[in-house]
């Protein structure tokens, strides 16, 4: 297709552009080090929600003595011009409907991902038009022989469309660009027939994408394909991971030291069956369904832990989020046999990266698994690892802590794996809903053709594909766990709340102490106070008891003070019996004497280095004048052996709010 510079705005019209060699296409494929991630891609565009697809067909088939992969899906398909975005570099307008995030934003994945399979790619579309009246038809051709062949120093795309039976004419490259295709694809011999056959494998609306020219394991025309179309005509083997069966004795020898293989990477159907983690469409390969496998119950004697990561606002807007959002992880063992172990880390719902070895001890973490939704992070362009960044290395610590802790809470089985009960879950393939049902017995005899639906279910409360999709039992443990931790959540919030308040009314009345102290500490600098004092003290007693005379000074050497001096004088001494005084009297000068008392003992507390402990009285009214003698004997003390110390608490204390003497 010739490329068009009418579109560029007038102020660069007539510039040249950026031309893409044709060999970038297969510089741009070697990205993907394994053939599964660049099907995945394919599957991705199916999967996002501009395509709105149910079902998706992965097939294989010979055409004109060539192997060709097939991808079909029944998804709303395109026009013409977004298949030619499809078919460019760097387009993508895909946004999020209704939650369901698109995986793709790069717009390579088409490119980079079907020229990994095959040198040479064909895309049929069908859609209906604007008013919905007629069928909008277009095929394009992506070819490393055809860019060869016909000696492009650019990426030349050949599209033809048709409206209903006829050819567009609003597509004026159609004729040159089909006659193009006839010559250059050999799948159809030149026979245009054929070639419109293909439109009619794909249903009312969708997309089919033909790869041929396929990739093989070595240089060698004659090497094998690599990929194994063969071995499992309901699955596809990725012929570079072969197991250790099909290798002679001096193979199997020479990768005995190797770690296995894990089934994902062998197998296209094992790997589809855990690439989202809530399946959206139903996925087939030569026309067998592909049974999902929902970890999240599958998983036994689970751990649903919770992580925020610190997160910028503009990556908080990038998420949707407003302070509020949590990696969600979930930790459990495999069924029996399963021989993999790590953490299977999801973003936006798709797997980034499968069994990932968090703790490297086989021994200690096989049969367990971690799966974690970490939306945050951010994958790179082909979806197989994510950027690392301090993100992704506070991500990995914490998942690596909670896992730890799991092993450790719940320790390993003999078998290295989970004490499953015996149940498994399987897809109906007319409904999609999942049933739980024995992992032996007569309804599991269908499972060697891969075709289950809820008619083979022996349970009668959920053979039917109108009945509810069935809550597991783990499952619904999990649920029951997840409530039960809200609830206790909830119950130390209410308890620190009230932990605070009752904090508050033990920390008030000190707070009003406070401030009564520094009332008396002002008062105290008035003469006539101490004279009134020392009067009261001395009217007290009735009774002809002897109290306690004690009599304490505190000197201030301390620059802040000026160098003065300040004494402090208790005296208690036996109260002479007045027959004249009347009862009033005594009750009122009783009442003065006990707040007397409490004042002088939050004065002392308050003189007192903060190490020492003020002995407070049992009985505040009767022993306190003990209390308050040896207190200021104390306190003369402290103050002849420590004068270093006696400097520091007087100018602590002539720096506070006390009034100066």
């Amino acid at each position: 297709m010739a490329d068009n510079n009418n579109n560029q705005p007038g102020s660069v019209q007539g510039l040249r552009s950026a031309r893409t060699s044709p060999a970038y296409l297969m510089t741009n494929s070697t990205s993907h080090s394994w053939v599964f991630s660049a099907i995945a891609e394919l599957v991705d565009n199916a999967y996002d929600p501009d395509c709105q697809a149910d079902n998706l067909n992965i097939g294989h088939y010979v055409s004109n003595g060539m192997d060709v992969l097939s991808v079909t899906d029944d998804g709303l398909g395109m026009t013409t011009e977004q298949l030619h975005n499809m078919l460019s570099f760097g387009y993508c307008f895909k946004v999020g409907q209704r939650g369901h995030k698109p995986i793709g934003h790069y717009g390579n994945g088409f490119k980079s991902g079907s020229m990994r399979i095959g040198k040479d790619a064909l895309v049929f579309t069908k859609r209906w038009s604007a008013d919905g009246a007629r069928m909008l038809k277009s095929v394009g051709m992506l070819s490393q022989t055809f860019l060869a062949a016909v000696g492009a120093d650019t990426v030349v795309l050949p599209i033809a469309s048709w409206l209903d039976e006829s050819l567009d004419v609003n597509n004026a490259d159609s004729d040159q660009s089909l006659a193009l295709m006839m010559e250059h694809c050999p799948l159809f011999n030149g026979n245009l027939d054929r070639l419109l056959q293909e439109f009619d494998v794909i249903p009312v609306t969708g997309t089919r994408i033909l790869i041929y020219n396929l990739k093989r394991c070595s240089e060698d025309p004659e090497a094998g394909l690599e990929l194994d179309f063969e071995t499992d005509r309901s699955d596809i083997i990725c012929s570079e991971t072969v197991s250790a069966a099909a290798l002679n004795p001096a193979q199997r020898l020479q990768m005995h030291n190797l770690p296995p293989v894990p089934h994902t990477r062998r197998s296209l159907r094992a790997y589809l069956a855990i690439l989202y983690l809530q399946p959206r469409m139903s996925i087939r390969i030569n026309g067998e369904p592909v049974q999902s496998q929902p970890l999240q119950r599958l998983l036994t004697r689970q751990t649903l832990e919770y992580y925020s990561p610190k997160l910028s606002a503009t990556e908080e807007a990038r998420l949707e989020q407003r302070g509020n959002y949590r990696c969600r992880m979930l930790i459990g063992f495999l069924p029996d046999g399963h021989g993999d172990y790590g953490a299977l880390l999801y973003h936006h719902n798709r797997l980034i990266l499968a069994y990932e070895k968090l703790i490297k001890e086989p021994g200690r973490a096989r049969g367990v698994a971690l799966v974690a939704e970490v939306d945050h992070l951010q994958p790179n362009h082909i979806k197989q690892d994510f950027e690392r960044n301090q993100h992704f290395r506070n991500c990995m610590a914490r998942l690596t802590h909670h896992l730890r802790e799991f092993l450790e809470r719940n320790g390993r089985s003999e078998a290295g794996g989970s004490q499953t009960a015996g149940w498994q879950w399987l897809e109906c393939s007319r409904c999609g809903k999942s049933r739980r049902l024995p992992s032996s017995g007569p309804s599991s005899r269908s499972l060697d053709k891969r075709v289950w639906h809820c008619a083979l279910n022996p349970d009668a409360f959920f053979n039917t594909c109108g009945d509810p999709e069935e809550t597991g039992k783990d499952e619904a443990s999990r649920q029951l766990r997840a409530a039960r931790d809200a609830s206790l959540a909830a119950d130390r919030r209410q308890s620190a709340a009230a932990a605070s308040r009752s904090k508050r009314r033990r920390t008030e009345p000190l707070v009003a102490a406070d401030a009564k102290l520094e009332q008396l500490a002002a008062s105290l600098s008035n003469s006539s106070k101490l004279q009134r004092i020392g009067q009261s003290l001395s009217s007290i007693g009735n009774n002809g008891e002897t109290s306690t005379s004690a009599e304490a000074s505190v000197g201030c050497s301390g620059s802040s003070c000026g160098g003065s001096a300040r004494s402090l004088s208790v005296k208690l001494e036996p109260a002479q019996p007045d027959d004249a005084a009347p009862d009033s009297l005594a009750a009122t000068a009783e009442q003065q004497l006990s707040r007397l008392r409490s004042d002088v003992l939050l004065l002392l507390r308050r003189l007192l280095p903060k190490d020492t402990r003020l002995p407070l009285p049992a009985n505040a009214d009767r022993s306190v004048d003990a209390a308050v003698a040896s207190v200021l004997r104390n306190l003369a003390a402290n103050e002849s052996d420590s004068d270093n110390d006696s400097e520091k608490d007087c100018d602590s204390l002539c720096q506070s709010d006390v009034g100066s003497p």
